[in-house]
Parts: structure tokens; sequence; C-alpha cells
């Protein structure tokens, strides 16, 4: 059994989506993921470069909308019973007796 992780598909595209919305991509690195995307159902070119224009775009913005009053209800709902969870009772058991058992010397 081989020690080196080998990507699957799906993760070379997640990589290779991820790095060109970064910094860029090589040609070969472009190729490869036109090949990959060529044969996926679920991804789109440039996906995550929209998501991160998205991303972006919301931190560049100075308005601050506040949360709906519904969501910031049910968030701290969720906070409260969270926080006022009984933890788990461990039962810990009493340390075993330790026996000791002399060693004899040889009779010489």
């Amino acid at each position: 059994m081989s020690d080196q992780y080998t990507p699957t598909p799906t993760d070379r595209l997640m990589d290779l989506l991820a790095e060109q919305a970064g910094s860029g991509l090589t040609e070969q690195q472009q190729a490869e993921l036109d090949a990959l995307l060529r044969e996926s159902l679920e991804h789109a070119e440039g996906e995550f470069e929209l998501a991160a224009a998205a991303l972006g775009e919301s931190y560049a913005s100075d308005e601050i909308e506040a949360m709906p009053a519904h969501l910031r209800e049910r968030c701290i709902g969720s906070a409260r019973a969270v926080l006022t969870e009984e933890p788990p009772r461990v039962q810990i058991a009493p340390p075993a007796p330790i026996r000791f058992t002399p060693v004899r010397q040889p009779r010489r």
C-alpha cells in the first residue's frame, strides 16, 4: 500500500478552481482544469471566482445590514439551548488496587 495521497478528480478540480480564483493557473493547469470541467456535471469554470468576488464585495461595503429579527431570535434561542444543556455525567470507576508480589531471592 502506498503512503502517497492521490487526489480524486473532484478534489483536483476543487484545488484547481481555488488556485484559479487565487493566483491564476499555468497553461498546463488550465488544460487540466478544462478537461476536468468537461467531465463534471456539478461544477463550472469561474464558480470560485464568483464566490470570491461576492465575498470581497460584501467586505468592501461600508453598510452593515442588520440580521433579520426572526433569524437573530432563532440564533439566540439555539445558543441558549446549547449553553443550558446539562453536560453528560461521566462515571469514573475507582482505581483498581495494586497488588504487590514480592520477588523471592533464590536459595543458595
